[in-house]
């Protein structure tokens, strides 16, 4: 199997956007983070970028709030298992936990159902929903940014994004 990473970068970005079968998608870019995952931060964001796109639709849940659980585990699974394999070094640190931060910070406005029809207590539970993706992502910020400074690779790009939130 190949080991360069920008072949298998190249190579996923082709099948999400010609192929679109989710789950080959994702095959593929679980192989590249096994092939050269030790190597390259790029295929972990990239394996990233497929699981929050490609996931969801491999997912048989009807219920989107069930749906979106799961992918924050999901993703959750994906960044520890990068950070586990390419070790916290200031560059790979900075990246991972910002395109993870960044993944969180959409789903704040994924939570809400599209239907307009939503009764008074779809809505506080919907707003509950918010609440625990806000909390959650603003916990993970603090938890970002103290293990990046204990590490001494705190970057001026997250401080930045530290305090859009």
């Amino acid at each position: 199997m190949p080991l360069d990473y920008y072949f298998w970068n190249d190579y996923v970005d082709f099948l999400s956007s010609h192929l679109k079968n989710p789950q080959v998608v994702l095959k593929v870019a679980e192989r590249a983070t096994r092939n050269c995952g030790y190597s390259s931060v790029s295929v972990w964001t990239s394996l990233m970028k497929v699981v929050e796109v490609f996931y969801p639709q491999t997912l048989e849940e009807e219920d989107e709030s069930k749906k979106s659980s799961v992918l924050l585990e999901k993703m959750l699974k994906v960044f520890e298992q990068a950070c586990a394999r390419i070790g916290m070094t200031i560059d790979g640190a900075g990246t991972l936990w910002l395109k993870y931060l960044e993944f969180l910070r959409r789903q704040v406005g994924n939570i809400s159902p599209q239907d307009h029809k939503e009764t008074i207590a779809e809505e506080a539970n919907d707003t509950k929903k918010k609440m625990n993706v806000i909390v959650t992502l603003r916990k993970t910020f603090t938890l970002a940014e103290n293990h990046l400074r204990t590490r001494k690779c705190f970057s001026s790009t997250m401080l930045f994004c530290w305090y859009l939130v």
